[in-house]
């Protein structure tokens, strides 16, 4: 199962745009690997892509919302720092001998769920919240 990008997953803030679509490019290009049978083999690439990116990303997010006084940067954030959480957990397992397969269905469900959960929900009222104290 691998995310298609769509006009709902559009927050209509450029930079944050770009982002995203690179980051459902990785995490289809892992599914893919995992869903061929390869997961094992990229996971830790997976993993460590992640671990800069993701923080970039999260990093970039928030400066937005300091910079435009967004009132939900602190619930947001909260989330962010969630994920962050979530992964180091499950590379702390990965790196302790965990079964891959667990770890693979583990890794699936975080990062296709999270991940769109999270653009349809928190960044898009991001976005209209923006958009509406621009106008």
């Amino acid at each position: 199962m691998t995310i298609a990008w769509c006009k709902d997953l559009e927050t209509g803030v450029p930079l944050v745009d770009t982002q995203h679509r690179e980051l459902i490019r990785r995490v289809n290009a892992y599914l893919d690997a995992a869903r061929e049978g390869r997961g094992g083999e990229v996971l830790a690439d997976t993993f460590c892509f992640l671990d800069s990116y993701v923080r970039s990303h999260f990093a970039d997010e928030e400066a937005l919302m300091r910079r435009h006084a967004y009132p939900g940067l602190a619930g947001h954030r909260q989330a962010h720092r969630a994920l962050e959480a979530k992964l180091a957990e499950v590379r702390e397992r990965i790196a302790g001998g965990e079964p891959n397969l667990l770890a693979l269905l583990e890794t699936n469900q975080l990062l296709a769920g999270w991940l769109t959960n999270h653009i349809l929900h928190h960044d898009r009222r991001f976005a209209t919240w923006l958009q509406r104290a621009a106008a």
